[in-house]
């Protein structure tokens, strides 16, 4: 299955939600002081056995036995760990020596509003983590994900979804969300074969039932109206009339190059977005479980949009990277060919900021290393990108990434305007940005202004779509894609 991030209308706002989506169907109950909301799948011993798991796990944090803490954990498994605007992801053996120095002092770890969600071959776990160790302190969601090793339930992936230091007003503002800048964009998932999945918003009132689900891909999708028969009973909790209105709109898809193709705009769809684990691909081809409920378990999973159905011969096979309605005056950003002096001043210029020193002065410290962390750098890291509304402006990105699942790891991107007079002026990225370790996927001028915007990612499933404000770049939506596989 293919990702693809693009653009499209601003009629309707991309609204995913950080938090659980909870079927009304759920069943809430209280045990040692904790709300459980079983959300899917009446096994009683999966339930008992998830349970006792998490209490063991929340209980070697608490009384430091790390020992019993690393026996939750699976073979084979990936963990993100986020202290505020930094970002790291771990093997197994990384996570263990990472926690490992954390343990050497005490910590406390709560749960809150814990939601568990039972599949045939999978739980997740959803709750909200206050974590305390000495003067720091922090608190978000986290979601745990659980496979069978054997005949016990093992923690596969864990992932603090975003870590909010307890640091007062300063953080609080620093962590509010951007204006929309008023631009026509809006994110597109490459789901079944050729299927375009513009997304439009993301549902506001408690999930539809999980009937009727069609497989596309990962994907898990619903029907909600046809454009043309009577819109499914309970479908208008979730389609405004924004959306609505661009119904049979014609649309013009973006690759790298250019114009690809255009579309209408056709049936409106609910979505369940997920990059799911291994273990349940693997189920199914060997025939472990059906397609069905390989369906079902994605639509628990997953995170819920209301979004286009496109599927249109003349965008078949193309590499679609964005889009926006045809009116729209937008253009694809011309990427040019990088000189080894552009190069060489770019990475001059990076490793005079103070983002690189922070992270050379951890590399120094962590890897016991004294070279330069970004020694491997070499000219394909950066890109040069022009409007073709504005040709004699370009825009420099240098990007350095060094390390994987284990270890040291570091990412870093940064950002100049070159003026026609060959004048450098650093972009400001912000907490958002270097700090962040946001990646650089592409970039577009999506209203033709001769200014460009960018997309990023900061981890698989976690997209960006950033506009400039004044000589500051600003993330401007955002879309999430829950990530359940194990790459390490």
């Amino acid at each position: 299955m293919r990702v693809k991030i693009v653009g499209g209308s601003l009629l309707a706002l991309l609204l995913l939600l950080s938090g659980p989506q909870v079927s009304a169907a759920a069943d809430l109950q209280e045990t040692g002081g904790k709300l459980w909301r079983v959300v899917s799948g009446k096994n009683a011993k999966d339930e008992k056995e998830a349970r006792t798991l998490l209490d063991s796990w929340l209980k070697a944090q608490n009384t430091g036995n790390f020992t019993s803490y690393q026996s939750c954990y699976a073979s084979r498994f990936q963990g993100v760990r986020r202290t505020g605007n930094r970002t790291l992801a771990f093997d197994r053996a990384g996570w263990m020596k990472d926690r490992g120095k954390m343990f050497k002092k005490p910590m406390s770890v709560q749960m809150d509003k814990v939601e568990v969600r039972i599949n045939s071959n999978n739980i997740i776990v959803r709750f909200e983590q206050t974590w305390a160790s000495g003067s720091y302190k922090d608190t978000g969601p986290k979601e745990l994900f659980l496979v069978k090793e054997g005949a016990d339930w093992k923690i596969a992936r864990e992932e603090l979804l975003q870590s909010n230091v307890l640091a007062g007003a300063a953080k609080a503002a620093e962590q509010s969300a951007s204006s929309t800048g008023g631009l026509l964009f809006n994110f597109v998932r490459v789901s079944g074969p050729d299927a375009l999945h513009v997304i439009m918003s993301a549902p506001g009132q408690e999930n539809l039932p999980s009937d009727n689900l069609v497989l596309e891909g990962d994907d898990a999708v619903r029907l909600l109206w046809d454009g043309v028969g009577a819109m499914r009973s309970g479908a208008d909790l979730f389609i405004g009339d924004a959306i609505l209105s661009v119904m049979n709109a014609k649309f013009r898809f973006y690759t790298m190059q250019g114009v690809a193709c255009e579309a209408t705009l056709k049936q409106i769809e609910m979505v369940s977005l997920e990059t799911p684990h291994f273990s349940a691909r693997g189920s199914v081809s060997r025939g472990e479980t059906t397609k069905e409920e390989y369906a079902s378990s994605s639509w628990t999973n997953g995170n819920k949009v209301v979004a286009y159905h496109v599927n249109e011969s003349s965008c078949s096979g193309k590499d679609v990277q964005w889009a926006q309605p045809a009116s729209a005056k937008g253009a694809a950003a011309v990427q040019q060919s990088v000189d080894e002096t552009t190069y060489r001043t770019a990475l001059s210029k990076f490793r005079e900021l103070g983002s690189y020193a922070e992270v050379q002065s951890r590399y120094k410290k962590e890897a016991d290393a004294q070279d330069r962390w970004d020694v491997d750098a070499k000219p394909s890291d950066a890109k040069v990108w022009t409007s073709v509304n504005n040709p004699k402006e370009k825009m420099v990105s240098l990007f350095a990434s060094v390390g994987g699942c284990g270890g040291f790891t570091a990412q870093l991107w940064a950002l100049w305007r070159v003026d026609a007079a060959g004048a450098w002026t650093a972009i400001d990225l912000g907490a958002n940005g270097q700090a962040n370790s946001l990646a650089p996927q592409y970039a577009l001028d999506v209203n033709g202004d001769g200014r460009l915007e960018w997309v990023a990612e900061q981890f698989p499933g976690k997209y960006y779509f950033l506009r400039m404000e004044g000589n500051n770049l600003k993330v401007d939506k955002d879309l999430l894609i829950p990530f359940h596989d194990c790459p390490c």
